[in-house]
């Protein structure tokens, strides 16, 4: 049965302002500490930092809405990571926290569909229980 659905949608010129204004310091508000070792691998391109950013703030921000919580009661950007598998299939992971709330909500499985497009990215997180 289907928990929560979120969806979000960013400007990747809203993240190149950021990372203009506040390099290091930005990124690493919004990243978990694996997004962050593949956001450096982007270092030497700014259009590739700011789509990767705009990802993984899209992917935080539609699984929280799917939750139903926002950045609300203790949740954190780092608690949901947006990485891919081999194939190149997007999926999450979560922090230990953020993974017993889930628990708690009887929440079993999750998807995510990423999509971008020149200036904006999309995501979609379905929740399930």
């Amino acid at each position: 049965m289907i928990f929560g659905i979120g969806v979000d949608l960013v400007e990747v010129a809203r993240m190149q302002d950021g990372l203009k204004k506040f390099p290091e310091r930005f990124a690493r508000k919004i990243l978990s500490d694996s997004e962050l070792h593949t956001f450096q691998t982007f270092a030497d391109d700014e259009a590739k930092s700011a789509r990767f950013l705009a990802k993984a703030f899209a992917v935080k921000e539609a699984c929280v809405k799917a939750l139903g919580t926002g950045f609300s009661d203790g949740i954190q950007y780092a608690d949901v990571s947006y990485a891919k598998a081999e194939n190149g299939k997007p999926h999450m992971e979560f922090s230990d926290s953020f993974t017993e709330r889930l628990k708690k909500q009887h929440i079993r499985a999750h998807h995510l569909s990423v999509t971008d497009e020149q200036n904006t990215v999309c995501a979609m997180v379905v929740l399930e229980t």
